[in-house]
């Protein structure tokens, strides 16, 4: 089991249908975690929920809180092919 504790002040992938109205992970730098859901900054967030009258103005940072149950997967950004050489038991093999 992966611990997000790991990867606090880090940028990982989430996929969260809720807000993105689609199921492609987005990158987000993952700042809190709670019980229920995770605290998450992202660029692309700040536009989503930056007020109209302050459009085309500087984004600053936004925290924002995400339950558990709106988010549909977490990956992390290490490359495939280093968990391959990390867990070679997961790795494929090609059989004959």
């Amino acid at each position: 089991m992966i611990n997000l504790a790991n990867y606090l002040n880090k940028t990982i992938l989430i996929s969260i249908p809720a807000v993105f109205e689609d199921n492609q992970p987005h990158p987000f730098k993952l700042v809190g975690i709670e019980l229920f859901g995770l605290w998450l900054e992202s660029e692309e967030l700040a536009q989503r929920v930056q007020s109209p009258d302050k459009q085309g103005q500087s984004l600053s940072s936004h925290a924002v809180f995400f339950p558990f149950s709106q988010i549909l997967y977490v990956v992390d950004r290490v490359p495939v092919t280093a968990h391959a050489h990390a867990h070679p038991a997961h790795a494929k093999t090609n059989m004959p």
